[in-house]
């Protein structure tokens, strides 16, 4: 029914009813479909919704980029050259202690719903060995994805409309998320996860008396965090794609703190050691990094 009227929904809005000829075997299965659609107009746009996501959200579909203001609203990444040595020096969270040092190393740019992107957003520019620019916009989140899972039809066809995406590729994510964490339900004992072998690139550093300058780079924010981050955007790009890689990045950091949207951060959390934006910042560069490389 819904392929029937994908395919007869224009001349809706192009044929001219004066000049249709009523007796028509056409014209009466157009009634008829106009009807059905006044009937169960809600089933009949979700069937829409989800043929329109697949065909639009499908990887290397519409990868063009949109131009706000001048600003792209693609990362970095999306043009980067694949050569290893194109990849800048990833980042620790561990040397930044507060926002100023942050900002002298990645400049931030926010918005607000009335300027240029139509919502909140933050643009993050980090001049390594070359300019890396990651946007961070408004958008679902982790718990928005989560709700989903636990509750009813009518939060996924909510979140079937705020973003389309996470319906689109549910099956790509849901492997992703058993791959994340240690499952020796699934893959037996000894498992492995992304934190696995961030711990065993640690282990492999062998130049430790100039890794380790200060104290926290030995800590779960220190090291382990960035290669955690590498590794895992590195594994999603190569074995799914750059666009989902980058859409689990987004809703996670819009999850933890949404504040990072705006600027606007508590003294708490300025001071929290453990999650403070600082680290959540260096975390989205990370990733960004991460997608290069993979």
């Amino acid at each position: 029914m819904h392929a029937i009227y994908e395919n007869y929904v224009a001349e809706f809005y192009t044929l001219e009813f004066r000049r249709w000829d009523y007796d028509a075997p056409i014209t009466w299965l157009f009634l008829f479909l106009f009807e059905t659609v006044k009937s169960f107009y809600k089933y009949i746009v979700l069937l829409l919704v989800i043929v329109v996501a697949i065909v639009l959200l499908r990887p290397g579909v519409g990868k063009e980029k949109e131009e706000v203001s001048g600003l792209s609203t693609t990362d970095s990444s999306d043009s980067i050259s694949t050569n290893i040595h194109d990849v800048p020096r990833a980042l620790l969270a561990s040397r930044l202690e507060n926002m100023t040092a942050l900002q002298e190393v990645i400049d931030l740019t926010y918005y607000a719903p009335e300027d240029s992107f139509g919502h909140y957003a933050v643009v993050l520019s980090y001049m390594g060995e070359r300019l890396i620019e990651s946007v961070l916009e408004q958008g679902v989140t982790q718990g928005d994805i989560i709700e989903v899972r636990d509750g009813d039809i009518q939060e996924a066809m909510d979140l079937m409309v705020n973003d389309p995406f996470a319906i689109t590729y549910r099956n790509e994510l849901n492997q992703i998320y058993k791959l994340s964490r240690r499952r020796p339900i699934y893959f037996g004992a000894g498992d492995i996860a992304f934190y696995d072998l961030a711990e065993a690139s640690v282990e492999n550093i062998n130049t430790p008396d100039l890794a380790y300058l200060v104290p926290r780079d030995s800590s779960e924010k220190g090291y382990i965090n960035t290669f955690n981050h590498v590794t895992a955007q590195a594994l999603i790009t190569s074995c799914y794609t750059k666009e989902i890689a980058d859409f689990l990045a987004d809703v996670h950091e819009r999850y933890h703190m949404p504040e990072l949207l705006t600027g606007k951060f508590t003294e708490d959390q300025l001071k929290d050691p453990d999650n403070n934006p600082m680290d959540n910042y260096v975390d989205i560069i990370n990733n960004e990094l991460g997608q290069m490389l993979g």
